[in-house]
Formats: structure tokens, C-alpha cells, sequence
């Protein structure tokens, strides 16, 4: 976690080995496992709305607005994408991907 990087009141990080946490807009329950990069692109950064889990090894960078309630799934890759609330988002941006509608939540 970069020393400048301001984390919500409430985060989890569950086996962070791997995980770089970079400039973004991070909010309460925000939820990362190893693995992960959050970060700029072309001076962009990521806007994470609450309640969000990124599983292992996804990405999040550049002008990505993520709402509330959204999961990341594992090994995947948002590059300058928005996703709704409750959204759960697999794959990349070059290869085919699958938005879901996310019916948890996994803080409560």
C-alpha cells in the first residue's frame, strides 16, 4: 500500500501476499485478496464504490467507476470500465467477459 493511499475506515485484505494497493478512490468494505492491483492509467484513477471484492490476482486501473456492492472476479482485468451496483464482472477487456448481477453481500 502505497504510503500516500488513504484505505476506508472499514477494509479486509484476506491473504494479501501479492496485493498493490495504488491511488484510488477506495470506500467502506472494501474487500481484497492476494493477488490484486489497484492503480492508475494514463493518469487516471479508480473510483470503488462500498462493499466491493476483488478476488484473487483481478486488476482495476484507469478511469474505472466501480458502484457499490461489486464483485471482481478472480484473474480478471478492468481497464477503464464502469460497472453498476450490484455487478459481478469476469474476464478482460480483450477477450470476451460476463457481467452478472451480484444478489450478496458479503459483509452481512
Amino acid at each position: 500500500i502505497f504510503y500516500e493511499i488513504k484505505l476506508p475506515d472499514i477494509f479486509n485484505l484476506v491473504h494479501p501476499l501479492g496485493t498493490v494497493l495504488g491511488r484510488a478512490k477506495y470506500s467502506n468494505f472494501f474487500t481484497a485478496y492476494q493477488n490484486c492491483t489497484v492503480g492508475v492509467s494514463n493518469n487516471k484513477h479508480p473510483h470503488i464504490g462500498k462493499y466491493v471484492t476483488l478476488r484473487p490476482g483481478s486488476l482495476i486501473l484507469g478511469n474505472s467507476q466501480i458502484g457499490d456492492n461489486c464483485e471482481i472476479s478472480a484473474g480478471s482485468l478492468l481497464l477503464n470500465k464502469n460497472l453498476k451496483n450490484d455487478s459481478i464482472y469476469i474476464g478482460n477487456p480483450k477477450k470476451n467477459f460476463v457481467l452478472k448481477n451480484n444478489i450478496k453481500n458479503n459483509w452481512k
